[in-house]
């Protein structure tokens, strides 16, 4: 299950790295947290959000670390998010 759940994470930070280079969509409203988001659009706009905001200023192994402490699991927090919103577990994906 955590195998899973990281492979998860990771495919969708990178799912999100990759959207927010397309296009100049206009954004949906970010929720103020995660709780808060109850559609896949505000689950996804806030993990983007998130995402940006943990790579700015990558500059020294300090800021590294802090990003590998920070996004991570906020990434597999907001796929859980969405697998529960679909009516599906974490067991049902092993």
């Amino acid at each position: 299950m955590f195998k899973q759940t990281i492979l998860f994470g990771f495919a969708l930070g990178c799912f999100m790295a990759f959207n927010a280079g397309c296009g100049n969509e206009t954004q949906p409203p970010l929720p103020a947290s995660l709780d808060e988001a109850t559609t896949f659009e505000e689950i996804l706009a806030y993990a983007q959000h998130a995402y940006q905001e943990s790579q700015k200023n990558l500059k020294t192994m300090e800021d590294r670390e802090r990003f590998l402490e920070t996004y991570p699991p906020i990434g597999i927090a907001a796929g859980r998010k969405i697998i529960a919103l679909e009516g599906l577990d974490d067991e049902s994906l092993e």
